[in-house]
Formats: C-alpha cells, sequence, structure tokens
C-alpha cells in the first residue's frame, strides 16, 4: 500500500496539468458566515488530475460515448441551488484593459448558451449536464445561462494587486449597477496585468457569495472570480493551450479556438466556476471531500476535455480545418470554444462535451 501511494504521488508531481479547483473558505467581509471555493484550473496542488480519474491510465471508458468513470462520487448536502429560473442570470464586472478580441469571444461565449447546432456538441448543450442536478425540491439547476449585464472598471480603482476581501469589495460596488439578483452570478474578469491574490500559485478561479446584509438587499448574492493568466502563468491556468508548467514536456499544447490563450483559458475557467456556481453556490449544496476543500460538478473531471483524456493528454478533440485550432464544442455563429467535461450525477461519470 506505501509503494501504490508513493507511486501516485511520483506521477501526480511529474503529470499533474488538469483544469481542477481547490475550494478554500473565504470569510465574508459582510458576514462572519460567508464561504468560497477557491481553485486553479490547470495542475491544483490539493486535488492532482491522477485522483479524478481510473487510476489505470487516468480514465476508465464508460458505456456513454467518450464517458470517463470518475473515482470521486459528488454527493448533495441540502443546499439551494441556483434553480429558481429558466435561466442563471449573469453580470460580468471588467476589471482592468481587455482586448477587443478577448471581450468579443468572452461576451459571444455567454450568448452561445441559448444557442444549440443541431447534431454537433455545443455550448448549450454541454450546460444541459447541469439540469441533472437536483435540490430537495427535485428542482434541476437553471436550463440556460443569460449576460443581464456589464460594468467597466477599466481603471483598476483597487490597483493591479487585490486581494481576497477586494474582489467581495468589487461585488459589493458593482451592485450601484446590477441588482443583487438572488438568482444570479457576479462574475469578476480580471486582466492579464491584474494580480489576484493565491493567483498563479493555488487559483485561476474562484465562486463564493455575499452573506444577507444591507449592501445586498438582504439577499445571499452569488459571485465568482476568473483572472486572464495568458502572460502569467498559462501552464497552471490555460493547459491544454500551453504547455503544462509541471508536466511531460513532449505535450505539445493546442492551437486556441479564439487565437488568445488568455481568453480561451478564461472562458475553460469561467465555464468551470459557473456550474460550480449553479449547483453548490452557498457552499452546501453538491460536492464531494471535506468543504475547504471539495471537487464540484466543475472540477471533479480535471484535465478531460475530449474521449481518451488522460494525465497530460485532453482526450480527442475537434480541429479546425482552416486555423489547425482545437475546440470541443461550437458557440454562437462560428465560434468555437474548449470547455471541460462536466461530472454527471446521473450516469456518475465525467462527460465531455459530444
Amino acid at each position: 500500500m506505501a509503494s501504490w501511494s508513493l507511486l501516485v504521488l511520483v506521477v501526480w508531481m511529474v503529470f499533474a496539468c488538469g483544469v481542477v479547483a481547490a475550494r478554500n473558505p473565504m470569510f465574508s467581509i459582510l458576514d462572519n458566515q460567508g464561504g468560497g471555493r477557491v481553485g486553479r484550473s490547470a495542475g491544483d496542488d490539493d486535488h492532482p488530475t491522477l485522483s479524478v480519474v481510473d487510476a489505470r491510465g487516468g480514465g476508465e471508458e464508460d458505456g456513454a460515448a467518450g464517458a470517463v468513470r470518475a473515482v470521486f462520487d459528488l454527493a448533495y448536502h441540502g443546499g439551494a441551488l441556483l434553480s429558481e429560473s429558466s435561466s442563471m442570470n449573469v453580470y460580468i464586472v471588467w476589471y482592468g484593459r481587455f482586448s477587443s478580441v478577448a471581450r468579443s469571444a468572452i461576451v459571444d461565449f455567454f450568448a452561445s448558451f441559448g444557442e444549440s447546432a443541431e447534431g454537433d456538441a455545443s455550448v448549450s448543450r454541454w450546460w444541459k449536464t447541469t439540469a441533472a442536478y437536483k435540490d430537495n425540491a427535485r428542482r434541476g439547476v437553471a436550463g440556460s445561462v443569460e449576460l443581464r449585464g456589464e460594468v467597466d472598471f477599466g481603471e483598476c480603482r483597487l490597483g493591479r494587486r487585490l486581494s481576497r476581501w477586494d474582489l467581495e469589495l468589487l461585488v459589493v460596488e458593482s451592485l450601484g449597477w446590477f441588482p443583487a439578483d438572488p438568482r444570479g452570478v457576479v462574475v469578476v474578469l480580471t486582466a492579464e496585468d491584474v494580480m489576484v491574490e493565491g493567483m498563479c500559485m493555488n487559483s485561476c478561479g474562484s465562486h463564493s457569495f455575499l452573506a444577507p446584509s444591507a449592501a445586498t438587499g438582504g439577499q445571499q448574492v452569488a459571485y465568482a472570480w476568473v483572472g486572464d493568466a495568458g502572460k502569467q502563468c498559462p501552464g497552471m491556468c490555460a493547459w491544454p493551450l500551453a504547455g503544462a508548467e509541471y508536466g511531460p514536456a513532449e505535450f505539445v499544447p493546442v492551437v486556441a479556438p479564439n487565437g488568445d490563450v488568455g481568453a480561451d483559458g478564461m472562458i475553460m475557467n469561467i465555464g468551470s466556476v459557473l456550474a460550480g456556481a449553479a449547483t453548490d453556490p452557498y457552499m452546501n449544496g453538491w460536492y464531494q471531500g471535506d468543504v475547504g476543500a471539495a471537487l464540484e460538478a466543475g472540477t471533479a473531471c480535471a484535465g478531460i476535455y475530449g474521449e481518451g483524456a488522460y494525465p497530460g493528454y485532453p482526450g480527442k478533440l475537434q480541429e479546425d480545418a482552416v486555423s489547425g485550432a482545437s475546440y470541443n464544442v461550437r458557440g454562437v455563429g462560428e465560434r468555437k470554444y474548449l470547455l471541460p467535461a462536466l461530472w454527471d450525477p446521473v450516469t456518475r461519470t465525467c462527460a465531455p462535451p459530444s
């Protein structure tokens, strides 16, 4: 047993490079009952890629096409899900300067939840896996995601080095533009020259909530954060679009579907934290493990993007005939994206987009 544990540890140290997020409590500045989930998308220290799939090579193909049987089994802990509406409302806080390419790719990603490419994997079909997550009243997660508002803090009013408390301050400030929406998520996006506490060390994105207070109109407000790691640590937060910082040197990164490693990496991580926020918004919904460091819908299938995935290999992806870019879902118009597999509570497998 000891030798097997050592082998797993050694292999993890070599190959840890998937999309995983640890969940460490983030105490609310408004109420000491606030909480949060924090994680890094590629090669998370607390939850190595190897730990989320079958030990016999990173994953075991299941009966469903492309599905990978996960070792971890998420459980429902009795709390609320974001399930009170047909769509989950999203409000974006842009913090710092984003290129037009990055910004349009992200906005189009949110527009893609309402589009469905018949006969092909799409953003909207990818999201439908979350509908299988039910609460005590058998209500599923909102069937779509809708961008309802944006506010631009391009001048970086709190500076270019942000603490976790600063993120909450930005969310509170955004409520001057957005409603305190119990059915929505405020998503703070930080630009490539903004460093957030823990980023590139143990986090690429996170989700949490503001406890009810006068500032929130008595509502719990879910929020998330994702940073652009294109220049800071692409190997940590944008794998497989960049070579893993700790992984096999022979791996050749795939081409970013929208031509921007930072933006496309953000979209992968946005997808992951949105799935977590929808199914576990208040840290008492669907997750596995200790409440302070657990796996959720979007993080339980680390490093799996396509059929046949294993540690260090994202799985079989589609390739654009013109650009050579790799993707696994289509979006609005001609958009293509790369999104992580979600854990399916019905089949209890990691289901890549199909």
